[in-house]
């Protein structure tokens, strides 16, 4: 983890925490709680253990959709230390319930209570400003008072998606501005954080017509336990493809005991040069293109061994059979069907920018972006790594080689990205060969 995600999350959870003792001390000048607003504080903080209880969450995130909804009906609801109160126990519920191998980092925990307290005290202020200001919408009916609780709604959205994107910028380098973490993450809680609007509503007209918006919130129940039963399946696929892609490295490898570091190395290199470039690392875009990069050479497996062992240079018949490698590889690989993207870029991965490449002759930006980034990344490995027949170059050469065929052999914005970030390509050093699992991650 970086300095800045460290700074950010401290800073989050320090401001949580302030938040939360500034609450409490706002007890001191609350009325004490009276039955309604004590059954309801104790009651939203059972419903939303029972949520977490019923797996109402997303397997692949570390907060709930319904209690984030409960906590701002609380929010719209309650006073300041009735907020604070439920979101901590919304917090400790979810500990609880998860087993303890299963349980986020003393961190994730930390953020995820400031990021609901803070989400929540922000509405629960700006809810009781336009009411000391303005006084409550209308005359009370239930249209004007979910239009009353939308500033509050409004709110609640900003800052919990707001410290989202914060985590997204600084702890996982997502790119993505704002608008994108709250599409991609907000659009199927909207509806849910209407139900708290909806709720207040019927909390307005007859308390118990509240139990109206428990309707809603089991839909979405079922829905979620559906959405994670395919989350599931889609995982054991990923991980499938996975061990497909690893198989056909490990067969090369056994061909030929230089590929699997070579081919390792230059993925994580080309994964280096896409982010640089502009392409997200959560896109399919990216994960085509460093699947590519890792399977560059698997023709080479339809290469014989004289050819592929060879000591000296190659006859012109041999280089040939070498240069075939590129279709073979892409045969090979376009047999898979999650591969055929890929398989492109194992096609054009000998391109040239000046289109004096093979096997197509292609130019310019007829040749897959993927294969752009990867010829660079692959000449910067080729250069550093040992050969029998001469020592590893410094990268200061490799990098003036690559520098020399920008525009003939590389695209000059490749070559623009690689003096940005090709000091973090590594060497053929033993043991220091990054993984795929890296190269995502990255």
């Amino acid at each position: 983890m970086t300095a800045r995600a460290k700074w950010y999350l401290a800073i989050v959870i320090a401001a949580g925490l302030i938040a939360a003792l500034g609450g409490l001390r706002l007890a001191a000048g609350e009325p004490a709680l009276d039955w309604p607003h004590t059954v309801l504080l104790l009651s939203l903080a059972a419903f939303a253990g029972l949520l977490v209880f019923l797996r109402l969450v997303r397997p692949t995130r570390q907060a709930t959709s319904g209690v984030s909804t409960l906590v701002l009906f609380g929010a719209l609801l309650l006073t300041a230390p009735e907020t604070v109160v439920l979101v901590l126990a919304v917090i400790a519920a979810d500990i609880a319930c998860r087993p303890r191998n299963q349980r986020p980092p003393w961190f994730v925990i930390g953020f995820n209570t400031a990021q609901l307290l803070l989400a929540a005290l922000a509405a629960h202020a700006v809810n009781q400003l336009l009411h000391a200001q303005f006084g409550h919408l209308g005359n009370g009916s239930s249209a004007e008072v979910v239009l009353d609780a939308l500033p509050a709604v409004v709110v609640f959205a900003i800052v919990n998606y707001g410290l989202l994107w914060g985590v997204h910028r600084f702890v996982t380098a997502f790119d993505g501005g704002f608008v994108r973490v709250l599409a991609a993450e907000g659009v199927e809680e909207a509806s849910l954080l209407m139900i708290a609007a909806l709720a207040r509503a019927a909390w307005a007209v007859q308390p118990w017509f509240v139990l109206l918006a428990c309707g809603p919130l089991v839909f979405f129940w079922r829905l979620y336990r559906t959405v994670g039963r395919l989350e599931s399946t889609n995982a054991k696929l990923v991980e499938t493809q996975s061990q497909a892609i690893d198989g056909l490295v490990q067969a090369l490898a056994a061909r030929d005991n230089e590929v699997s570091g070579h081919s390792d190395r230059v993925a994580y290199s080309t994964s280096l040069l896409a982010r640089q470039i502009g392409i997200d690392p959560a896109s399919d875009e990216y994960e085509v293109i460093v699947r590519g990069a890792l399977l560059h050479d698997v023709g080479k497996i339809a290469v014989r061994d004289a050819i592929l062992h060879k000591q000296g240079s190659l006859t012109d018949d041999e280089w040939v059979e070498m240069r075939d490698h590129a279709i073979q590889g892409y045969k090979l690989v376009e047999t898979y069907p999650f591969l055929a993207a890929p398989a492109q870029i194992v096609l054009a991965h000998h391109e040239r920018w000046d289109g004096k490449g093979y096997p197509r002759g292609l130019a310019g930006d007829e040749i897959p972006i993927g294969a752009r980034l990867f010829a660079v990344a692959d000449t910067f490995d080729a250069i550093t790594a040992a050969r029998p027949y001469r020592p590893p170059r410094t990268r200061a050469e490799a990098a003036a080689e690559i520098v020399l065929c920008g525009g003939s052999q590389f695209d000059p914005r490749v070559v623009e990205c690689f003096l940005a970030v090709g000091e973090q390509f590594p060497v053929a050093v033993p043991d220091i060969v990054p993984r795929l699992d890296a190269a995502r991650s990255a």
